[in-house]
């Protein structure tokens, strides 16, 4: 009887430090510095073409053909509303294209892609937290 007084006291304590315990205030992990490395690391290895793969069973992968495809249906918007042709005198002159527009796409289309896939990649970064 002594136990089970005892055992509903602890549960009762329990339940008042869970209660009154503060919210969760941290940022999210793709916030944090780590998370940030990550998608990151991920948007280079997208713009030089190479996959990005979460290491999980099976593996989880944003893959260059999937990024490259994306990025090229989304500035094929950007060229087909290019009024000044700057695109077409660009190539004509074959000069570089450099239009701001097209880099910042690119960052803008890899974090997108990644970004599904923070959750994932978080779980496979916890061991490294304290």
């Amino acid at each position: 009887m002594y136990a089970l007084a005892r055992n509903n006291s602890a549960m009762r304590s329990a339940q008042r430090a869970c209660d009154n315990a503060e919210p969760d205030s941290s940022e999210p992990w793709i916030d944090t510095e780590q998370g940030t490395d990550w998608i990151n690391s991920g948007v280079r290895a997208l713009l030089l073409g190479f996959d990005v793969a979460i290491n999980r069973s099976p593996p989880v992968k944003v893959t260059a053909k999937e990024f490259i495809a994306e990025f090229g249906q989304r500035a094929a918007d950007i060229y087909a509303n290019d009024q000044s042709s700057r695109m077409e005198w660009a190539l004509a002159r074959n000069h570089p294209i450099c239009d701001p527009q097209y880099p910042a796409l690119a960052d803008t289309v890899a974090r997108e892609l990644l970004i599904k896939h923070a959750d994932i990649a978080e779980q496979n970064h916890a061991w490294l937290r304290d």
